[in-house]
């Protein structure tokens, strides 16, 4: 305990003038802001949108009061979602061995150290990929496994974190009165969005305790030289200005494709073909919500129901079929070789997209690139809208924790220290200086922060098929078919609501 209590004096001594340097990346304060296709019908609410300030203060954060507990150097055991394992650059560990001189990873160190101090108990973390996450964490409660204090469970990856809660296995979290989700340290709009009719029920939340909840937010980067090649115009003020629409994401990409001396569009590694656009099946999805489409709304009472059949909604999905589907607009990379990030960083796409832990992985790339947020659909549009990752992790406590007011308190004070400390490690220090190329991406990153959102329907897994094995083939497709494929899931979406609603109501 010693050596723990030294080890903190001297990191707070290192960090103080990092803290006085650099500004905390939140707003909470900021209302929702407003937004959707169909503005003639209010009910179509957003399905769920953060808004947040990357300049703004973290002043609330000087009021926490750590909570005056004890818990005589017992295991805090935690089960993560390990999306580093899916991807390198990510950063999902909860529980950090070492201090290593990198200020994210100290940050994350000194802030359990923190936690570890102030409540006498000792880390600990189990990780489990993505794909087996949920599955995992149902076997585990089902089976009344009492080995984990609390989860941070992806949110719609391979299932939907919420089907868990349906089941009963989930503490609902607002009866945990040691939870202050009133702080800016958890992340109010998604979590309040979240809620099902007039029930203040809340079964998981986001917060910063993960920091791939902070890289997981969906975008696109481009390569500034091919741009220049081409006698094009860097977007950065398209988006500034609100005019970077799917007209002028048309533009650019079909100036950047080129077939070469290729035979055709079909993917050869050893070709010389340039396409617009590589992309995978997450993206495909992240366009579409990108023009503000209304797949669930909410109507006065906060019922959710499927909200398609309007005309925003059949002209998006439309106006993205015409760009994707010509040849060399759009490669589609789930099954070729080497990857989208390979494709983009070989000068063989002008545009790829991913999160913003895709853009830490072109960090060796010698070309500059900037990244963009999803185009709207058009300049009526209010906001642009930055769809949040299926592997974002939520956090739980699981019905099979015998002291969940424990788990609250220390749950809600890691939930702080991250907001405070290691949150600005990552926006003012790390992602800047090592990811980003230049301060036109800084601005970008700010927009994109400011409008991730978080799709409802993903997080109860009402429209999981609709949009995954649907909507992303038909966007791709010359002939989308869109009523069919509505007709197709209403039935059964209809039926999951109903259930999630059902639940919620008894």
């Amino acid at each position: 305990m010693i050596e723990k209590t030294f080890k903190l004096l001297i990191f707070l001594l290192i960090l103080i003038p990092v803290l006085l340097y650099s500004c905390g990346p939140d707003n909470p304060e900021e209302p929702l802001a407003e937004t959707g296709g169909n503005t003639e019908n209010p009910d179509n609410a957003a399905d769920s949108a953060v808004s947040e300030n990357l300049d703004e203060e973290p002043a609330a954060a000087a009021d926490y009061t750590f909570p005056e507990a004890d818990y005589g150097g017992a295991d805090f055991t935690v089960l993560v979602s390990a999306t580093k394992e899916w991807q390198p650059t990510n950063i999902s560990d909860i529980v950090i061995e070492e201090e290593i001189g990198e200020v994210l990873n100290d940050s994350i160190y000194n802030r359990n150290l923190q936690t570890e101090e102030i409540f006498n108990v000792v880390l600990k973390q189990t990780e489990i990929h993505p794909d087996n996450i949920i599955s995992q964490a149902r076997r585990l409660i089902t089976a009344g496994d009492d080995a984990y204090d609390a989860m941070f469970i992806s949110h719609s990856w391979n299932g939907a974190i919420g089907t868990i809660a349906l089941e009963g296995g989930l503490y609902n979290l607002a009866e945990l009165s040691e939870i202050n989700f009133s702080g800016p340290w958890w992340t109010r709009n998604v979590n309040e969005q979240l809620k099902i009719g007039s029930s203040n029920a809340q079964y998981f939340a986001m917060n910063d305790i993960v920091v791939h909840g902070m890289q997981a937010a969906m975008m696109m980067c481009f390569n500034e030289s091919m741009l220049q090649d081409l006698n094009l115009d860097f977007p950065y003020d398209l988006v500034r200005t609100g005019k970077w629409t799917l007209d002028e994401y048309e533009k650019y990409v079909r100036a950047g494709t080129n077939i070469n001396n290729d035979e055709n569009w079909r993917w050869n590694s050893g070709g010389s073909s340039i396409y617009g656009h590589v992309s995978y099946h997450m993206a495909a999805t992240a366009l579409l919500i990108g023009t503000d489409v209304q797949i669930i709304g909410f109507d006065s009472d906060n019922l959710p129901y499927l909200a398609v059949e309007n005309e925003h909604f059949y002209n998006a999905v439309q106006r993205l079929s015409e760009i994707l589907s010509v040849e060399g607009h759009y490669l589609y990379s789930d099954n070729i070789e080497p990857g989208r990030a390979d494709v983009f960083m070989d000068e063989r796409a002008l545009f790829v997209d991913g999160h913003l832990g895709t853009a830490a992985s072109l960090r060796e790339m010698e070309t500059p690139f900037g990244i963009l947020p999803m185009p709207k659909y058009d300049e009526n549009q209010a906001d642009y809208r930055t769809n949040m990752h299926s592997g974002t992790a939520f956090t739980v406590v699981p019905v099979t924790n015998a002291s969940p007011g424990r788990a609250a308190v220390i749950l809600d004070a890691m939930a702080y220290l991250s907001y405070k400390d290691v949150r600005p490690a990552y926006f003012e220090v790390a992602l800047p200086n090592k990811h980003l190329r230049n301060e036109a991406s800084v601005d970008m990153l700010q927009i994109i922060m400011d409008t991730r959102s978080v799709h409802v329907g993903y997080v109860y897994g009402w429209t999981n098929n609709f949009l995954d094995n649907n909507m992303r083939t038909a966007i791709q497709s010359a002939s989308p078919n869109t009523a069919s494929l509505i007709e197709r899931n209403r039935d059964a979406i209809a039926a999951n609501i109903q259930t999630t609603v059902d639940f919620f109501n008894k």
